[in-house]
This record gives C-alpha cells, sequence and structure tokens, in this order.
C-alpha cells in the first residue's frame, strides 16, 4: 500500500472514530440537555408578563453567576424561546449573534443534527455548559437599527422559574457613517440638426460603513451592566 494510501486510510479510521466519539457523547448527555432547553423554552409564559424593564436590579440565587469555565448564565433572544433546537436567524441583530447568545441554540443543533461533524472534545463542553446553567438572561428587543438600539434584558433563575432582575438598554452605536456620492447621467431628446444633451444628475447618501459594531456595542453593554449588577462574578 503506497505511503498516500496509508493516509487516506487512516484518515478515514479517524474521522469514523471521531464520529462514533460524538454520537457517545450526544447521546450520554441527550435527554439532561433536551430537558434544559425545555425548561428555558418555559419562560416564555413567565417573561410575557414582565413589563418593560425600567429600573436595573439583580438578585442570584445560592448558585455562583459565572460565564467563564463551566457557566452557570448565558444570554439567549427572546425570539428563539418558541424552539432553541432550531437556529433562528429572524430579525436584523439575529443573524449575526452576540457571543454570549450562542450557547443554548448550539446545543439546540447539536441534538437536532447529530455531533458526527463535531469535534468530539468541543460538542462535551457545549453539551456540558448546556446542562449546567442555572441562570438564563432573556434579551427583549423594540428598536433595532443600523445604529440605534432600544429593549431590555430579564434575568430568570431556572431554579425557581421566576425573573430575578433585569435591566434597560438604550444606546446608539458608536459605527462610522460615511457620506457617498454618485452620478446619474440621462440624455435628452435629440432635435433635428443638434447634439443632444447629457444631464448629469448626482446624489449623496450615507452609508453605515461599521454594521457589525452595533452587534459588538449590544454585546459590551449587556456584559456592562451584569459585571455592574453582579460584582465579583466572573464573565
Amino acid at each position: 500500500m503506497t505511503p498516500s494510501r496509508l493516509a487516506l486510510v487512516a484518515a478515514l479510521l479517524c474521522l469514523s472514530s471521531c464520529q462514533r466519539e460524538g454520537t457517545r457523547i450526544l447521546n450520554e448527555r441527550r435527554a439532561a440537555v433536551s430537558a434544559k432547553l425545555d425548561r428555558v423554552q418555559s419562560l416564555r409564559a413567565a417573561l410575557a408578563t414582565v413589563p418593560p424593564v425600567t429600573e436595573p436590579t439583580l438578585t442570584p440565587g445560592p448558585t455562583p453567576l459565572t460565564f467563564t469555565g463551566l457557566p452557570t448564565a448565558t444570554v439567549v433572544y427572546e425570539q428563539a424561546l418558541p424552539d432553541l433546537r432550531v437556529l433562528n436567524e429572524a430579525g436584523p441583530h439575529y443573524r449575526a449573534r452576540i457571543p454570549k447568545a450562542q450557547l443554548l441554540e448550539d446545543c439546540g443543533e447539536l441534538l437536532r443534527r447529530g455531533a458526527d461533524d463535531a469535534i468530539p472534545a468541543v460538542a462535551k463542553t457545549r453539551l456540558d455548559s448546556c446542562i449546567n446553567i442555572e441562570y438564563v438572561f432573556i434579551l427583549r428587543t423594540r428598536i433595532f437599527t443600523e445604529h440605534d438600539f432600544e429593549g431590555d434584558v430579564v434575568a430568570f433563575s431556572l431554579a425557581t422559574g421566576r425573573p430575578i432582575g433585569g435591566f434597560p438598554l438604550d444606546f446608539t452605536s458608536a459605527s462610522r457613517t460615511d457620506t457617498v456620492t454618485s452620478n446619474s447621467y440621462t440624455t435628452a431628446p435629440r432635435r433635428r440638426g443638434r447634439t443632444p444633451s447629457v444631464n448629469k444628475h448626482t446624489t449623496t447618501r450615507t452609508v453605515n460603513t461599521d454594521s457589525q459594531q452595533v452587534r459588538f456595542d449590544l454585546a459590551d453593554a449587556i456584559e456592562a451592566e451584569i459585571a455592574r449588577l453582579a460584582p465579583g462574578s466572573p464573565r
């Protein structure tokens, strides 16, 4: 057998082994992850009774609140709550989710499509992180434009299913706006014996040249407010 064929066989064996390991990891955790996602989805009814948050408060329970290591807290978009097992791309801000709002739907995707193409160690970390979540910060959006965001975050304890606080969000992004000038031309109807005249039309408009900046600013605003309300909690 040639060296290249040996390398191909080794790669295929490695791939098959990784697929089996990923499937084993997922199957061992499937029930626990599914129960956790169902628990988060069930918060929709309680969330609907919470009016827009105007005063920032946060009272975590006995479990330490952390987003690092094996996290106990995560962020989720309100739009995702109907079904965390499908990656929801609705909404102008949702196509590029902030980092802290990816965990639950990543786990839902693993449950839905399997772990055959996932790196086993990565799948294990994601699934174990979902199982460990005790606090959920639900992001509600009222206004989202190229530069402006308005909404709030409502925090829940999964142990009780009750709100433990929240905070309003209202900011204008620091994203850069450039002025763009474009020209167009029209030709007037030609008259007998005369050269057609060409008319130039100039249009000036502004464009957002940092379209992702508002997403970064949103992530920063959420992290800063949680750090202020729960000082000492690892982020």
